[in-house]
Order: structure tokens, then sequence, then C-alpha cells
């Protein structure tokens, strides 16, 4: 009887599944994948909004990083408690023309070599090991350790990113 029990739960639980991940239940707390609320080319209105209830406090600061006639306005959306890996973070959103470029999510230094484990885990070996850089560009996303950060890119912003990563030496 305790068999059938445990298979019948088992199955209810097979059936139920795709409705549970449709209703957007909390995924994995330590998962590296990336938020499923960053949505790269989203203009930055939008944003703010998609973050409501996920940030503890924001604020929009302008940056200047990119120099180049192309680019008409560069913004970053902080958003202070954000949840990532286990624990409530600063989240960078940065805006490019309106359009969400890069998320980095600051983490603490001690939590690197989990991090890196957990990238490496979820998407294969690194495309880029330099020293300071852990890159997956296959999948727009890195480890950085220098400042301590998980990042994800957009796919436009990526040949930028990936070109700045070229130079940077290798890690030994």
């Amino acid at each position: 009887m305790l068999n059938s029990k445990r298979l019948h739960i088992a199955a209810i639980g097979l059936l139920a599944a795709p409705f549970l991940s449709a209703c957007n239940l909390p995924r994995d707390p330590m998962s590296v994948k990336k938020p499923t609320v960053i949505e790269f080319a989203s203009r930055m209105g939008s944003m703010e909004n998609d973050l409501k209830g996920k940030c503890d406090a924001t604020e929009v600061i302008p940056f200047d990083m990119i120099d180049s006639p192309d680019v008409t306005s560069q913004f970053q959306l902080n958003c202070y408690g954000f949840k990532y890996f286990g624990q409530p973070r600063l989240a960078e959103f940065l805006f490019v023309n309106d359009a969400l470029a890069v998320t980095v999510i600051n983490v603490e230094p001690n939590e690197i070599p989990a991090l890196e484990a957990a990238f490496i885990d979820t998407f294969g070996p690194p495309t880029h090991s330099k020293d300071t850089v852990l890159a997956f560009a296959d999948t727009y996303a890195g480890v950085r350790n220098d400042p301590t950060q998980a990042v994800y890119f957009a796919e436009f912003a990526a040949p930028y990113l990936i070109d700045a990563l070229e130079i940077r030496p290798d890690r030994e």
C-alpha cells in the first residue's frame, strides 16, 4: 500500500509540474541562471515596473562609460535587495539608448569560488578565463572577481564586452 501511495504522489507531481512552473513560483534561490525579470533590450520604464516588489529601493543614475556618437543616453537602474544566489543584493541594470544592455549583481568576495563553480555547473566550461573574469559568451553571462559580480549581458552588447575581455591576461 505504501508503494502505491508513493507512486500516486509521484504521478501527481509529474502532472502538476508544468502548471506550477507556469505560475512563475520562486525558483531555486541558489540558481545562477539569468533571473527571469531580466529582459534585454527592455526600456527602463518597463524594467522599473517589472522590478516592483523585487527591490527594497531603486534609484536611477546617469553613467558615461561608452564613448560613441551612436550612444545618446546611458543610465543605471540600481535595485537594492534583489534576491540572487541566496541573498539580497545590489543589482545594477545598465541601459544604453533606453535599452537594457547589461545587468551586474554584486556578491561578496568570499562567494566567488562557489559562484564560479555554480556558473560552470550551469553553463559548462567558460569560453574565456581571464585574470579577473570567467566569461560564458555562448550564454551571455560571466563572473567577475574584481569587483565581485555576476554579469548577464544582451547579445547586442556581447561583441563590445568580449573585445574588452580579450585584452586581459589569461588566468594562470
